[in-house]
């Protein structure tokens, strides 16, 4: 089930946000799965955008109180405002209760992307969640059998 050319699993990104061309894809089980678009960076429209209008989608879809998968795939992103760190932050303790799994894929070359998201895994593992951080969706794919929703 790759992710490749904005594609995943063959199949076109169920929401794009506009200005930077983040893409989200609803999956099964349960769960969003976004990407890094043109734009490198994240402020704080994106973060909104994956964290309200895309997130919505997702809970338009859960079945009674299901666990939730929150894959992100940022592997290209490069930098992020303040105002995203604290907006996805924040968005991350709200979830946990209904997440499964959050899962990152970064780059191992972006140190202060890496920097950005051990912040919010800290505040994470505080209240006994882990976000778990890769530098591949793949392995995670396979084991939880993550396909792009219909």
């Amino acid at each position: 089930m790759l992710l490749t050319d904005g594609r995943f699993g063959g199949r076109d990104p169920h929401l794009v946000h506009g200005p930077s061309g983040f893409r989200v894809w609803l999956t099964e089980p349960t769960g969003m799965l976004t990407q890094v678009g043109e734009q490198t960076s994240a402020d704080e429209e994106v973060a909104r955008f994956l964290s309200e209008t895309a997130y919505d989608r997702v809970l338009a879809r859960r079945r009674g109180s299901e666990p939730l998968l929150f894959l992100h795939d940022w592997t290209r992103l490069q930098g992020y405002s303040s105002q995203a760190r604290s907006v996805m932050t924040t968005w991350a303790l709200a979830v946990r209760t209904d997440a499964a799994r959050i899962s990152v894929a970064l780059a191992p070359q972006a140190k202060l992307v890496r920097m950005g998201v051990s912040v919010a895994a800290v505040s994470l593992q505080l209240v006994g969640f882990e976000l778990e951080v890769v530098e591949s969706l793949e392995r995670v794919f396979r084991e939880l059998g993550v396909r792009p929703a219909p």
